[in-house]
Formats: structure tokens, C-alpha cells, sequence
């Protein structure tokens, strides 16, 4: 299955099991990459498509889809602007998506390694536990600063405007 066709199903897997996704074209002003919160007991997510990178997507919906996971996205959504980075929920969030993206053995072994070439990481992103797109290793390795955000920079393709099409199907 190619990597667009994973975006659509994962939208749609999730709303399967209940849970209201709501995207938004990068409104203005907007800080964050998503939210995630309850309405009438339904939970609901919200993805921001801020930055609108393959690896991005995948990280801010694994991010939001943790808090509903542990049951702490139960905070008013007018506050979501207001919660410090470094608050026990998003860390624990952030480690729980990074995990479940790349397990934290295989891009440990990774990065000992030290070779941090574009085809090291296409054969590391292919060979995982659950293999992914190359730039979501190359956002985490960026993230983890053992990359300059330029490197590769092509290698992160946009899907905002898939997103937005599997929204709004």
C-alpha cells in the first residue's frame, strides 16, 4: 500500500472506532499541530495540517490519538494554547507516538551507528518492527538535532492537499 492510501485509511480507521477527526487548512494564529478533547463524551481530534509533511502528519496524529489513549485529553479545548510543552501529558504523549512510529531499540541502534546517509535511513525506515516512510526517521533524526532541518528537506512530501481530500470525502 503506498504511503497517500496510509493517510486515507488511518483517517478512516480512526473514525471507525469512534473518534470525530477534524482538519483544519493551517488556520491562522494557530500554535499547534493538533488537539485532542471529548464533546458529548466522543472524542475528537483535530489536526491543525500546520505543517503539512508526511512525517509531521503521522506525528501530530499518533500525538493526539496517546492522549485519548491515556485518557487525559479530558481538558477544555480553550486551554490547549496555554499547556507548557513540557507538561507530564505531552511528554508522555511524545514518547508514546515516537514509539509507536520507530521503536525506541531499533532508532537507538540507528543512531549508534552514526551513518546518517539518505540510503542508511531508507533501509532503516524499510526494515523496522512496523516499516515507514524514510521521513518520518528523517523527523525524528532532525527533531533528535543528529540532523540539520535542511538535510533531506526534499525528501518530506506534503500531503495537505490528501488530507484535506479524505476529509472532506
Amino acid at each position: 500500500m503506498d504511503d497517500e492510501r496510509k493517510v486515507g485509511k488511518a483517517l478512516t480507521i480512526v473514525q471507525k472506532y469512534g473518534i470525530r477527526v477534524v482538519i483544519l487548512p493551517n488556520p491562522e494564529k494557530c500554535p499547534v499541530d493538533g488537539v485532542a478533547s471529548y464533546n458529548d463524551g466522543c472524542p475528537y481530534l483535530g489536526l491543525s495540517m500546520r505543517i503539512a509533511r508526511l512525517d509531521s502528519f503521522w506525528f501530530a496524529l499518533m500525538h493526539e490519538l496517546m492522549h485519548i489513549h491515556n485518557e487525559d485529553s479530558q481538558m477544555p479545548a480553550d486551554t490547549i494554547d496555554r499547556i507548557p510543552t513540557n507538561d507530564r501529558r505531552e511528554q508522555k504523549a511524545n514518547e508514546m507516538a515516537r514509539n509507536a512510529l520507530i521503536l525506541d531499540k531499533e532508532y537507538e541502534a540507528f543512531v549508534e551507528r552514526g551513518v546518517f546517509t539518505f540510503s542508511a535511513i531508507e533501509a532503516a525506515a524499510a526494515s523496522g518492527h512496523h516499516p515507514v516512510h524514510p521521513s518520518i526517521l528523517l523527523g525524528r533524526l532532525k527533531n533528535d538535532l543528529y540532523l540539520d532541518w535542511s538535510q533531506f528537506a526534499r525528501e518530506h512530501p506534503s500531503v495537505r492537499d490528501l488530507v484535506m481530500q479524505t476529509a472532506t470525502a
